[in-house]
């Protein structure tokens, strides 16, 4: 940039109201990018769920109320005037959301939009898929964040930006025996565990069915909509005392450090950041084989691979490395190397600004 130069001015729309890997991720590409290139707007909506990202020095915020999500057409019609107001050189919606594409369109500036979870195909009414195709009619820029997401759905106008890891935070450390102590486990107790919202597409429940026939603790960091439904599921089978739901923790990094393996359950993810933030901290990791897991998890290399929906392949996987330590701490190493190379947070910001800087050229 020429030092007469001004920033590049980027909105930022997301509409999502919880706070989870793509907030994450958001909060960190604000936080980090270079403010002498890039000058943040952000419309989002007015939750308080959402505060950290409001919270931040150097971002203008547009918070929408609730009224204007109401239909699509409302939204579409308050982001478009949020957009016209900021005026910016780009936009950037956080994952494939219609009314923000649409709005987007009418100011003829370059748009990208982060495809997060492509094997997602949400149950739309005629409407809605309708909706959804008008959006990708706006031929976005598309950033992916696996390159076997991008090679399975991805065209011309793509690219693969992997989200980062805070390599600072999420280090190598041992377990202080935090989690055994707070559940009143005998010190080494095996301790399974697995981090994520608390919703269908993780399949918790394919989770707690493992825990019936694997002899050790588990527990679940998160919490969300299936909560109740997953406690009703513990006590039916009679798993309270080796099941243990722990809610919203702001101790990640130390409970993945405590677990003996990490587990993934999920029917579809993106790359899943849980996963990467596991091994970087050098916990063991089965996972099932969706999206972009296997850029992360490389079987029999850097964890192990199981199908989705087969709770009786989880439970062997992870009893697997439970009963040879040293075959998990191979893979953990392994893994953990490989999450180090790939996901450097500040590599993830100056890949996604320099797109920015490239389209609006």
């Amino acid at each position: 940039m020429s030092p007469t130069a001004r920033p590049l001015r980027v909105a930022v729309v997301h509409s999502i109201r919880h706070f989870g890997s793509t907030e994450t991720y958001l909060l960190e590409l604000l936080r980090r990018a270079d403010r002498e290139r890039v000058e943040w707007s952000l419309v989002i909506p007015d939750d308080p769920v959402l505060a950290p990202l409001r919270e931040l020095d150097g971002v203008h915020v547009v918070a929408l109320p609730d009224d204007v999500y109401r239909t699509a057409f409302h939204a579409t019609r308050a982001v478009r005037r949020a957009l016209r107001a900021i005026a910016p050189d780009v936009v950037h919606a956080l994952d494939v959301d219609p009314p923000a594409m649409l709005a987007a369109l009418s100011l003829r500036r370059p748009l990208v939009v982060t495809h997060h979870t492509p094997e997602l195909r949400p149950p739309y009414n005629a409407v809605g898929r309708a909706l959804r195709g008008a959006g990708w009619a706006t031929r976005p820029y598309v950033i992916f964040t696996s390159e076997r997401d991008r090679e399975r759905f991805g065209g011309r106008r793509s690219t693969t930006i992997p989200l980062g890891i805070d390599l600072e935070r999420f280090a190598p450390r041992a377990g202080d025996g935090r989690v055994r102590r707070e559940l009143g486990l005998a010190d080494g107790t095996p301790l399974v565990g697995t981090v994520g919202l608390l919703k269908e597409q993780k399949r918790h429940d394919l989770l707690v069915s493992a825990a019936e026939v694997v002899d050790a603790a588990f527990v679940i960091v998160g919490d969300g909509p299936l909560r109740r439904s997953l406690e009703w599921q513990i006590e039916t089978f009679g798993l309270g005392d080796r099941v243990h739901l722990l809610g919203h923790r702001d101790d990640v990094p130390a409970v993945l450090a405590d677990l003996d393996v990490f587990a993934l359950s999920s029917d579809y993810e993106g790359m899943c950041l849980a996963v990467a933030e596991a091994l970087a901290v050098g916990t063991p990791v089965v996972a099932t084989e969706v999206g972009g897991v296997p850029q992360t998890v490389v079987h029999e290399e850097t964890g192990l691979l199981v199908r989705p929906g087969d709770p009786e392949a989880l439970a062997n996987s992870i009893r697997r490395l439970l009963d040879d330590p040293r075959e998990a701490r191979r893979l953990a190493d392994a893994g953990g190397e490989r999450v180090r190379r790939l996901y450097p947070l500040d590599g993830m910001v100056a890949a996604t600004v320099a797109l920015y800087e490239r389209l609006a050229a």
